[in-house]
């Protein structure tokens, strides 16, 4: 699925969290090894997630790597929203990991937007 085919996110809360015949929670996978496990198979669809920690303690790493994993393992499409980082540094600090975010927003399958807060 590309960024340009997102489905409309205008449903109900019914609709939202959506779940398979057994009457589990639809999960997105992360893609990353252990975590999905312990996660029960991933993140629940349409629900909010916080991570919370002090600078430096690899949160923006994670969601990277969520996002990245998503696109490139389960064709999810993604989206980054930062307000002090910018795209030049994104593009960086993934790279270092492998992540290449330039060639994932080429094939619209990821957007990174910067916005001042």
């Amino acid at each position: 699925m590309t960024l340009s085919k997102l489905p409309d996110a205008s449903g109900s809360l019914d609709t939202l969290f959506q779940t398979g015949s057994d009457g589990r929670l639809d999960r997105m996978p992360t893609g990353i090894p252990g975590l999905d496990h312990l996660l029960d198979g991933g993140l629940v669809r349409g629900n909010s997630l916080l991570v919370e920690g002090s600078p430096g303690s690899g949160k923006s790493t994670l969601a990277t790597q969520i996002l990245y994993e998503g696109v490139e393992q389960y064709g999810e499409p993604g989206l980054i929203i930062t307000f002090e980082e910018f795209p030049k540094q994104l593009y960086a600090d993934a790279m270092q990991f492998g992540m290449d975010l330039k060639r994932l927003e080429r094939d619209d399958k990821l957007r990174i937007v910067w916005t001042p807060p």
